[in-house]
């Protein structure tokens, strides 16, 4: 496997493919009660104020299962006691059993749409393999959600974080140790590549004025983040002091949530007003993070870990609140930080007229002023908190510790295999039918057919030879849909381009692959002309596509779809291939005189 290019120039790596686990009855199920468990994490007295971020995890879980994520003592104990019992993959075992590591390290670990990497912790446990848990960011345990393999150490930056572990997740304090945020070690000792008038030349900027930056959240923290910037400008525009309505505006989108923000985009950005290209965003260059936030004047945001870096290059950071951000600001828990830890980092304004203010007054100081509220919760928060200036060689210290660590394997006990059996039994004799997980963004409710619960027993892959009839009256108006599309009688709808590009990456295990791909450009070429119009009805084709699919496992699902519903494609395909074979001009020239009567529906 080739290392991704942001870590091909580091030596001694080893890349491993892991296999697929479509075949394993827990890869299919195990997310499903975890889901579950996530929501009812978020139902502790801690959160009782983040309805819509809570509201939005439950919205995820299984229908079958919300009563268990209620956050009921019962209801936890069920869901802990479960978690116990699913064990860990075959496959994985295997190849930790290959691989002989003295240290197995798991990161983020904690998510709450998935719960792959638990599985990790659990093979590990199973061979008696040390396993380690260094926090990656700021708000790994606190927006999450619960911690379902607790591992023999965890490794934070702060305090703070100490004090999640022990209330949130009852993690022993034995097992937590702090050493700072190792991740911006590197980050600590960048200097800024471009120079000033070259950065302000590059994005049209008038030099005489001072310049904000804006930086965007997650989809998570502001979904609506676009309509909040619009207000934000205006008031800014219309700022009593110069410095404030004539300053440079440069927004940096989160490299998630840029659909936030297309309506903005497709209308053209206001004058002294850029958008940093979506397509050069990247998580892992941070020097060019580094050189944007180095020759701006202040940073605004509403709740984003780029908020940290500002903190470590000693830029003011502003934000106000505002009832489109609410959910992202007063209802999760490590926006509190930000306004408390060593004094707050924050200049939070209650209002947009305060906010002006405290604008004006961070924009009146010398261009390269170092702020006091950034160093005194860089000193809280990010710093080691005894003083060590290399916050990695500590961390490396404390793995190479937990690596000498002596550990007996975990065995399960009887009562875990009898209720694990028990719990396979259930699901797939259809009694407790829990969906599989097709796409954790848009779980919904179990399929049903003529109203019955579908067993899982039908949803395998395996299964197809036998309920062949069934499923093709279950997707009969997709399949004459699609045909339609395939016959030139009709444009691609949002659904159609959706459908296709779900199907792609089966396809490209049969030989229907050329073919696939013929069709997902004509798909992406048609619905080009109406892109603004069309995000929305992607967004709810994506939601509408996992309802059709999400009842059978996805392997199932778009096997069912290759064989039944696009088999005249088996002629277009081997007609791709031969053309493929002469040179991919021929294949282009093939792909594009295909006649409507290749297809029949």
């Amino acid at each position: 496997m080739e290392p991704p290019p942001y870590l091909a120039d580091l030596p001694g790596l080893q890349f491993v493919s892991w296999p697929d686990q479509v075949d394993s009855f827990w890869a299919l199920h195990a997310d499903a009660f975890r889901m579950a468990r996530n929501a009812a994490f978020f139902s502790n007295e801690t959160f009782r104020r983040a309805t819509e971020i809570r509201g939005r995890l439950v919205r995820v879980v299984d229908p079958v299962l919300r009563p268990l994520a209620s956050g009921t003592r019962l209801g936890n104990r069920l869901l802990s006691a479960i978690e116990t019992a699913i064990p860990p993959p075959a496959s994985v075992i295997q190849i930790f059993r290959a691989i002989k590591p003295d240290i197995v390290l798991i990161s983020p670990l904690v998510n709450h749409l998935t719960g792959v990497q638990t599985d990790f912790v659990k093979a590990a446990e199973a061979l008696g393999i040390p396993t380690a848990l260094p926090a990656f960011s700021w708000d790994n345990f606190s927006s999450k959600g619960a911690i379902h393999a607790i591992p023999d150490r965890i490794f934070v930056w702060n305090r703070c974080q100490v004090d999640e572990l022990q209330q949130l997740h009852g993690v022993d304090p034995s097992r937590i140790s702090a050493h700072g945020a190792w991740r911006f070690d590197d980050y600590r000792h960048l200097e800024p590549t471009v120079e000033r008038s070259e950065f302000y030349a590059s994005h049209g900027f008038n030099s005489s004025s001072k310049t904000i930056l804006y930086l965007g959240s997650s989809p998570l923290i502001a979904p609506q983040e676009g309509r909040f910037f619009v207000k934000w400008l205006k008031a800014v525009r219309n700022a009593a002091d110069p410095a404030v309505a004539e300053a440079n505006v440069l927004v940096r989108a989160h490299p998630r949530n840029v659909d936030a923000w297309i309506d903005h985009l497709a209308e053209g950005m206001p004058e002294r007003v850029t958008f940093q290209d979506p397509e050069i965003l990247n998580l892992f260059d941070q020097q060019a993070l580094h050189n944007t936030i180095a020759h701006v004047d202040a940073c605004i945001a509403v709740n984003t870990s780029a908020v940290l870096e500002a903190a470590l290059q000693c830029k003011p950071v502003l934000t106000v609140r505002s009832q489109d951000t609410a959910a992202g600001q007063a209802e999760t828990l490590h926006y509190r930080y930000l306004t408390q830890v060593g004094g707050g980092l924050l200049y939070e304004a209650p209002n947009l007229t305060a906010h002006l203010d405290d604008l004006a007054l961070c924009l009146s100081r010398p261009q390269d002023a170092q702020d006091a509220r950034a160093i005194s919760f860089t000193r809280a928060f990010l710093d080691h908190p005894d003083g060590v200036s290399d916050c990695t060689a500590s961390l490396l210290t404390a793995i190479d510790s937990t690596a000498a660590l002596s550990k007996v394997p975990v065995r399960p006990n009887p009562l875990q295999g009898a209720l694990e059996l028990c719990l396979r039994w259930l699901v797939s004799s259809g009694l407790l039918p829990i969906t599989p997980i097709v796409n954790p963004q848009a779980n919904c409710n179990p399929g049903r057919i003529g109203g019955r619960s579908v067993p899982a027993s039908l949803r395998h892959p395996s299964t197809l030879p036998v309920f062949r009839g069934l499923w093709a009256r279950r997707f009969a108006p997709i399949q004459a849909s699609l045909a339609e599309v395939l016959a030139d009688k009709r444009p691609p709808s949002a659904f159609d381009a959706v459908l296709v590009e779900e199907l792609q990456p089966i396809a490209a295990f049969s030989h229907q692959s050329l073919a696939m791909r013929v069709l997902a450009k004509r798909c992406r070429r048609l619905l080009a002309s109406r892109r603004k119009e069309t995000r929305t009805e992607i967004t709810e084709a994506r939601e509408k596509l996992a309802q059709t699919l999400s009842w059978c496992s996805k392997p199932g699902g778009c096997k069912f779809l290759l064989e039944r519903m696009v088999p005249e494609l088996d002629e277009d395909a081997a007609r791709l291939r031969a053309s493929a074979a002469e040179g991919p001009e021929r294949e282009t020239t093939t792909a594009a005189t295909r006649t409507s009567g290749t297809v029949r529906s």
